[in-house]
């Protein structure tokens, strides 16, 4: 995949994230409310509680997965290992983070999974051009 096509790819991902998270309007956080790094943070807490919770092994938690990087990346600037860790480290502590988890419970593994799957599907239609 060549490089602007690959950036393409990511701004479509990046978008898709953005457009599926739940809004709200009442919670406090580390980020600034309706900014890409809340929703980002929301994101996170929603992928994050679907490992815990629903599976770990599909391909579509593997989609999840490179979601979630690709949204830490994006938002924060981190594309190394180490970096990525030191965000999601910090993202877990805000509430935007707890918002997402909390309505992927919400909404049990089923209805997220249904949500979530035309961005992963997205993803891996673009990760085999």
């Amino acid at each position: 995949m060549n490089t602007q096509s690959n950036n393409i790819g990511l701004k479509t991902i990046t978008a898709l994230l953005l457009t599926l998270c739940f809004f709200t309007v009442d919670a406090q956080s580390l980020y600034k409310q309706g900014s890409e790094k809340y929703y980002y943070a929301i994101s996170v807490g929603g992928i994050s509680a679907y490992g815990a919770q629903c599976e770990k092994t599909s391909e579509f938690y593997i989609g999840l997965v490179i979601m979630q990087y690709v949204a830490v990346e994006n938002g924060w600037g981190a594309s190394s290992e180490e970096q990525q860790k030191r965000v999601v480290s910090k993202i877990i502590r805000s509430d935007a983070f707890k918002l997402g988890a909390n309505q992927m419970k919400r909404a049990g593994c089923y209805k997220y999974r249904q949500k979530m799957q035309p961005a992963v599907d997205e993803l891996w239609e673009m990760i085999q051009y």
